[in-house]
Parts: C-alpha cells; sequence; structure tokens
C-alpha cells in the first residue's frame, strides 16, 4: 500500500513463481469398510506463472512444472526441464561443484550455439568494412534518409557521393591503408561525411574534440601520426598555427568526382584512433 503501485487484479499481487516440495510419506487411511486413496483431478488453469512441484514417491523424487500457457511455450519448459536434469546430474556426481562451473547446455544445444548458428552466413560482416556495408545500403535505398538533424535530412545518395568526394581528394593527398586523419568537428551532418570519406579512402580517423585545449589538441595530432586534419573553420589554423601537417576545412577537402572509389583498405586495417580521459 505504502508504494502505491498500480494493482493488477488479474496477477498474483506477491510473486508469479512458486517451487513446492512434497515430502511427507503418503500412508494409506482405511477406516474399517471404508477405504480412502487421493483422487487425481485436473484443472485447466495455472495458479501463477510458473510452479515447479517436487514429490517424493517410489524411492524417487518427481518434478511437474505448471505454467501459464499465455507466457510459455511448451519447447520452452521442455528445455528448462532439461537444463534441470543436468543440473540435477552433475551435483549428485560432485556434490561440492559450485553453480558457476556447472554447463546447463545439452549437447545438442551446444553444438546448436556452436555450429548451426554460428555459420558463414551469420559472419558475413566478418570481412566487409563499414563504409562497403554503407554503399550496399546506398545502392539499395538511395533516397531514404540517412540523417536527420532537426528540420534538415541527408538521403543515403546524397551522403555516399559527398564522402566519395572527400575520399578522393585525400588520396589524392597520399591517404592509404592506416594512415591516421585528424577531424576536428562537433557532431554534425560534415563530422558523419567526414568519416566515411577517410574510410572509403583507405584510412583510419583520430577524433578531436573541438572544446580540447590547444595543447591536447596538439598533443593527439603530434602522438598519432597525423599529417591531415579536417575542419570546418578557418580559425582552426591559428589556433594550430605549429601543426606540421596540412589543415583542411571540409568545404576544400570535397573533389568533383563524386563516383564510387575501390576499395583499398579491408577489415583487418584501422578504423581510428581514439584517446581517452586516461
Amino acid at each position: 500500500d505504502k508504494l502505491e503501485l498500480t494493482r493488477d487484479m488479474s496477477r498474483n499481487p506477491v510473486f508469479d513463481a512458486m517451487l513446492v516440495v512434497q515430502n511427507n510419506d503418503y500412508e494409506p487411511l482405511d477406516l474399517h469398510d471404508l477405504q480412502m486413496k487421493p483422487a487425481q483431478v485436473s484443472h485447466l488453469v495455472s495458479k501463477f506463472d510458473l510452479t515447479l512441484q517436487a514429490s517424493e514417491g517410489d524411492g524417487n523424487i518427481h518434478f511437474l512444472f505448471e505454467y501459464s500457457t499465455a507466457l510459455f511455450e511448451k519447447t520452452t519448459i521442455e528445455r528448462w526441464a532439461s537444463h534441470l536434469t543436468n543440473v540435477l546430474s552433475i551435483i549428485g556426481k560432485n556434490p561440492e561443484v559450485t553453480l558457476n562451473h556447472i554447463d546447463i547446455l545439452t549437447q545438442e544445444e551446444r553444438h546448436q550455439l556452436l555450429n548451426e548458428f554460428n555459420t558463414r552466413q551469420a559472419n558475413q560482416y566478418g570481412v566487409q568494412t563499414i563504409s562497403q556495408l554503407f554503399e550496399q545500403q546506398a545502392a539499395r535505398t538511395p533516397k531514404a534518409s540517412a540523417l536527420v538533424s532537426g528540420d534538415k535530412t541527408l538521403t543515403y545518395q546524397e551522403l555516399d557521393e559527398w564522402s566519395n568526394g572527400i575520399a578522393r581528394a585525400l588520396r589524392s593527398r597520399g591517404v592509404k591503408p592506416d594512415t591516421p586523419v585528424g577531424i576536428m568537428m562537433h557532431r554534425s551532418f560534415s563530422m558523419i561525411a567526414a568519416i566515411l570519406g577517410v574510410w572509403k579512402a583507405g584510412g583510419c580517423y583520430v577524433p578531436i574534440d573541438p572544446e580540447y585545449p590547444t595543447e591536447r589538441k596538439r598533443y593527439i595530432l603530434s602522438d598519432s601520426g597525423t599529417k591531415l586534419l579536417m575542419t570546418i573553420n578557418e580559425a582552426d589554423r591559428g589556433v594550430l598555427a605549429d601543426f606540421k601537417g596540412e589543415i583542411l576545412t571540409i568545404e576544400s577537402v570535397e573533389a568533383d568526382d563524386k563516383s564510387p572509389l575501390p576499395q583499398m583498405s579491408s577489415a583487418h586495417h584501422l578504423a581510428y584512433i581514439i584517446y581517452t580521459s586516461g
């Protein structure tokens, strides 16, 4: 009552799952000529979401699952039952074992997870770069919105062509696989186009927050070996006057040819060099 929660009258107010252990031995009751024995009563409504009943008899422990069919599939309960059987079997053989050392999976499930689910089809992205995946999406849905910021949108085709122009300009400046290219921009359409352009050129991008202190910017550029830096403002040239590389504004680093480029980098090449606060 103190929690003032909205109550669902169709559910148990305290708990949804229950374990019942029936460990009393059954003794037949004889009253002169009257003999009494349990009657098997079946009901079609589960009392809780899930109930597991364990009862002793005939030298064994018998388990019975009762569950809500609106919540669980029969195959799910059967799988859980096999997991419980595995756990109990392992504990029976090694009573001192801890739960974190018990593998609940059956041999069939382990094979399915490691082999059937782990097919070549599932790993097709392991040999493709992000820029390749983006180009494939742009070819499928060129007019779909790729970027949205406020009331402005950019389609996949527009972003693809923009980044192609940037990539061609960067390649003409010697960018190849694993070449670091600095990007000092706030989050914007330009920043995304620049990142894709670096990848399409084959290089890796080095993000630099424009709000960083000047010394931090200089350290990142020097330590990463960056020789090309893309920005939005011309003013950055003055702030980084001692930068030995080339500073390019996003407008000046775009080639007229916006056609796709041949792929130079592969999945094992660098994508980015990021400097964390540490």
